[in-house]
């Protein structure tokens, strides 16, 4: 284990490296040093406890899993671009490491006598109160994983009515980190719980365990993080993260108080549908919903509502449908054969192969070349 968190180290180091090396560093960037650090810390304090523990390292010991966690979310926070009264209001997440910090603080210092003397036990064999706060600081890591795996969802929800192009922003790495987050800490809750029980004899054995799946997810996240852009970086060229419409997944009535509002309603989504047609905006590959209004004179949020409405889906299935009817067309002709499928959807405003295969097969039900196969050999 010593060799495997050496070796971890060295490759947060060369992590830390990049992160430090990129041009125009944000914050989410510092945030992603941070938790390097702080996981190489942990790593450290495991495999220093397990031979020889003091009371600074036992508290560290205790402490910096609950910071650690504290700054994943705040990275996240960041990188999907939760709005700063997440900050301000939902600092729930702070509470857990600041009740336990205090506990473990009056412990030490009041209310165990000579606590140097049985650091060693308290740490092979917690008492109750600790046991809730171990078993506390797992439910809370599931927990706020969950929450924010749900907040993943809700917030590519929105996306999908204000952009037609989503791959740098699905988030599956992130996901994927989510979700292995969870599995460690129910795997620890059930490792540790054995060995209460006696039935895992060593202590070591449940550390090793965590302490692989713990650098394997973190290293994960850092390959990935690095390569990150933030959801308001992405939105920067145009009109900004504050100007997102927020519109529910399900098909609502637009200005039904009247006739007359519906009929412009309509109005609205026949003009849309000529202005595709005739302009082939749909093949900018980066084509934003404020873009459009922009150009239509027409507010955003009133454009998505009518889009839901009278389409019954988001901006960027409608503007995927004509992508797709687009590269649909490009296949069925002869002269286009010597074009690949991905140069051809290029040109239909998809910008990869992941993108164009997905919502072709979407859309139509079959991939771009099985689609051309059929349609000649007919």
């Amino acid at each position: 284990m010593r060799a495997l968190i050496l070796l971890t180290i060295g490759v947060v180091l060369i992590f830390s490296l990049f992160i430090l090396h990129k041009k125009r560093k944000k914050s989410y960037d510092y945030v992603l040093l941070m938790i390097n650090i702080f996981l190489v810390a942990i790593l450290y304090l495991n495999s220093l406890n397990l031979e020889k523990i003091g009371i600074l390292s036992f508290v560290l010991h205790n402490i910096l899993p609950f910071i650690l966690h504290a700054l994943l979310l705040v990275y996240a926070a960041i990188i999907l671009n939760f709005s700063g009264h997440w900050f301000k209001k939902k600092w729930w997440f702070l509470l857990p490491p600041i009740l336990f910090f205090i506990f473990i603080l009056t412990d030490v210092l009041l209310l165990t006598p000579n606590f140097s003397s049985i650091v060693k036990a308290r740490f092979d064999h917690p008492t109750i109160t600790y046991h809730i706060f171990y078993k506390g600081h797992m439910l809370y890591a599931i927990i706020t994983c969950a929450w924010l795996l749900q907040k993943i969802k809700t917030q590519f929800n929105v996306l999908k009515f204000n952009l037609s192009s989503l791959e740098n922003l699905r988030f599956h790495w992130l996901k994927n980190f989510l979700k292995i987050i969870i599995s460690v800490n129910i795997l620890s809750i059930l490792l540790f719980i054995l060995y209460n029980v006696n039935v895992i004899t060593s202590i070591e054995v449940p550390y090793q365990i965590l302490n692989f799946w713990i650098i394997a997810a973190f290293l994960y996240m850092s390959f990935y993080g690095i390569r990150q852009y933030s959801l308001s970086e992405v939105m920067a060229s145009s009109s900004g993260i504050s100007d997102l419409v927020m519109v529910t997944d399900t098909p609502l009535p637009v200005n039904s108080q009247s006739q007359q509002g519906d009929n412009l309603d309509e109005a609205i989504f026949v003009n849309l549908k000529a202005y595709f047609e005739t302009s082939k905006i749909f093949t900018e590959p980066q084509l934003k919903i404020a873009d459009v209004a922009k150009n239509m004179n027409v507010q955003p949020y009133l454009l998505s509502q009518v889009i839901n409405y009278y389409y019954g889906k988001p901006f960027y299935d409608f503007v995927g449908s004509y992508r797709v009817e687009c590269l649909k067309n490009k296949l069925r002709n002869p002269e286009n054969h010597k074009f690949t499928i991905l140069a051809l959807g290029l040109e239909c405003g998809f910008n990869s192969k992941a993108s164009l295969n997905r919502v072709f097969k979407e859309v139509t039900g079959t991939t771009p070349t099985q689609f051309q196969r059929s349609y000649f050999e007919k």
